[in-house]
């Protein structure tokens, strides 16, 4: 039962480590853009080399979500949950790219943003749901804690962003809307983080008990011979 979960949660952590490596960028990106100096042609072919890595490494952290979800859904109905909210994501991104009507495109960006969230909250649901299964307390209330720190900062996120598009109506400089954006991505860093060592810790704890199933089996299989020779 746990070699399809074991499987695709290594290919989830593997996504997460993407995620953290495009957000790395992001902060790069955006320090870069507001106090690079010099040749203006030299700061864009670096904003755009930044920015073409950043679509490399989110493409492969995409496929892999995807891939881990299917594969760890063939035992956890939640991680079907998870792809379908993936599948969502993509079109409501791609949706949000191709339209120009700027309500409808800011309408299918924050849809988009929900269900990114809910991929997320999904796959910690269906760990939760694994380990009770296992009766693995330590890990149902480890992912517990990521869950709401999650919802906390997405929370937290959504409060930013708003406050962020209505400064520049107020006339509010634009340093404290690059602290704003830098704020906002330093907490979706924090809350990746809390993701990637939960995630690194399930991978440890379903190896753990996957090994001592194969040890459990190898007792019984022991004892069942060693009846049938007295027999």
């Amino acid at each position: 039962m746990r070699k399809n979960v074991l499987e695709g949660t290594k290919k989830i952590y593997y996504s997460v480590l993407c995620s953290l490596g495009t957000l790395a960028i992001s902060i790069i990106t955006i320090i870069i853009g507001a106090f690079a100096t010099g040749d203006a042609k030299n700061v864009l072919l670096i904003l755009g080399l930044l920015g073409g890595l950043t679509l490399i490494i989110a493409l492969t952290g995409l496929i892999l979500q995807i891939i881990g979800c299917s594969e760890c859904g063939k035992e956890q109905k939640m991680f079907t949950y998870a792809l379908y909210a993936a599948i969502a994501a993509i079109v409501f991104t791609a949706l949000a790219a191709i339209i120009k009507v700027a309500f409808i495109k800011n309408l299918f960006d924050l849809l988009g943003d929900i269900s990114s969230l809910l991929i997320t909250l999904l796959i910690i649901r269906g760990l939760i749901l694994v380990f009770t299964d296992l009766n693995d307390i330590e890990m149902v209330n480890k992912g517990r804690n990521v869950l709401l720190i999650f919802i906390v900062a997405y929370a937290a996120s959504v409060v930013i962003d708003f406050v962020g598009g209505i400064l520049p109506l107020m006339n509010v400089t634009g340093t404290v809307i690059l602290v704003l954006g830098l704020a906002a991505t330093l907490i979706a860093i924090v809350a990746a983080i809390f993701y990637f060592i939960y995630l690194k810790q399930a991978i440890n704890h379903l190896e753990f008990s996957s090994f001592d199933a194969v040890d459990n089996n190898t007792v019984i299989d022991a004892e069942a011979k060693e009846v049938d020779r007295t027999d």
